[in-house]
């Protein structure tokens, strides 16, 4: 019992998150860090290692706005599975939320860089909004999976 409570705390803290991400990202808020990086490192020395640290640290960062929400769903979803089958199905509609996305991709910049150009235009003014909608109706998915089942 006492870790089924815990669950629903971890449930309801990612939730929160992601609604807050998704609002944040209705509004156009962008978080940007940045950050410089040495094209040539001749010698490794002290500032040029601790460049190279931040760097990769500011990428990470930087990166988990793509990556944090779906993590954190998966995360909800896995921690809430009765069975292996459900996990599994979990895992297979992350793969398969993951894939679509590269896969369109890659079949338009393969077909034409001119019309992958032009789609792409067409669709990034969509993107920040969509993704924020997306992300905070998987936040109201865990707080309505977590309290109401």
């Amino acid at each position: 019992m006492i870790v089924r409570n815990f669950i629903r705390y971890i449930n309801l803290s990612i939730a929160i998150i992601l609604i807050v991400i998704g609002l944040l990202s209705l509004r156009g808020i962008k978080i940007s860090i940045y950050h410089t990086m040495p094209i040539r490192m001749k010698k490794a020395n002290l500032k040029t290692s601790f460049m190279a640290i931040t760097y990769r640290f500011t990428y990470g960062i930087v990166s988990m706005s793509c990556s944090l929400p779906v993590l954190l769903m998966l995360i909800s979803a896995s921690l809430k599975a009765k069975s292996m089958l459900e996990l599994i199905f979990v895992a297979l509609a992350y793969i398969v939320g993951v894939v679509i996305p590269f896969t369109g991709v890659g079949i338009i910049t393969v077909i034409s860089k001119s019309m992958a150009m032009s789609i792409s235009t067409r669709i990034a003014k969509y993107v920040d909004r969509v993704s924020g909608v997306l992300i905070i109706l998987a936040g109201i998915y865990i707080l309505i999976d977590t309290f109401l089942w």
